[in-house]
């Protein structure tokens, strides 16, 4: 779990650039820290996307990776005015179906005909395609990969692969994540104080979010 918080330098610069405007800090902070957060999650899941292979042959349905990839970090809680503090939770996700690994059928040639063999696939580590014999996909049901469970034709089950939080240590998502925290959230918060001089001046018109 990691908890997006304000830190009291940043809280008091706000408060000076604030001033005769309080009533209007507790929005810029909400929207400060749920910007941090969202920034948060998409990092993650980009870091996700470079080992993870994700790529589906045969749509529908169209999986959008970074969006997909991005739910493996859950938005427990947004900031509120009442409660300025976002949370993030790593689930991890779902297991992606091994239809979303560049899964693809192949044939091997008999006696000069090519013969449906199985299924190849990317495996997660990106080390080249896996060849299984026993994996079939079936049209009907979006060209999932299917494999039965004994020797008779049923039942089959759907073969998945892995899910994002098998990657979490190896990317160091929680580390990442804590640091992008204490980097970017006095960012944003700086970003608001200029904004509101800004407004101060009558040169913009500030617009406030809840940032995600």
């Amino acid at each position: 779990m990691i908890e997006v918080q304000i830190d009291k330098q940043s809280l008091k610069e706000l408060y000076v650039a604030a001033a005769h405007m309080e009533e209007a800090i507790p929005r810029h902070l909400r929207t400060a820290i749920n910007k941090t957060s969202k920034t948060i999650r998409v990092q993650i899941a980009k870091k996700l996307g470079r080992v993870m292979v994700i790529k589906n042959n045969y749509p529908p349905p169209e999986l959008k990776k970074a969006e997909t990839l991005k739910k493996s970090i859950k938005a427990k809680s947004m900031a509120t005015i009442e409660k300025l503090e976002a949370r993030l939770g790593f689930h991890g996700g779902y297991p992606f179906p091994l239809k979303y690994l560049n899964a693809q059928p192949f044939t091997k040639k008999r006696k000069g005909k090519k013969v449906y063999s199985g299924v190849k696939f990317t495996n997660y580590k990106k080390q080249g395609q896996i060849k299984r014999s026993e994996y079939f996909m079936v049209p009907k049901f979006n060209n999932h990969v299917y494999v039965r469970k004994g020797d008779q034709p049923q039942p089959i089950v759907k073969v998945v692969g892995p899910k994002p939080g098998d990657f979490f240590d190896e990317i160091q998502a929680i580390q990442t994540a804590r640091q992008i925290a204490e980097e970017r959230l006095p960012i944003e918060i700086k970003r608001r104080i200029r904004e509101i001089l800004l407004e101060k001046k009558g040169i913009i018109k500030l617009k406030t979010s809840r940032g995600l």
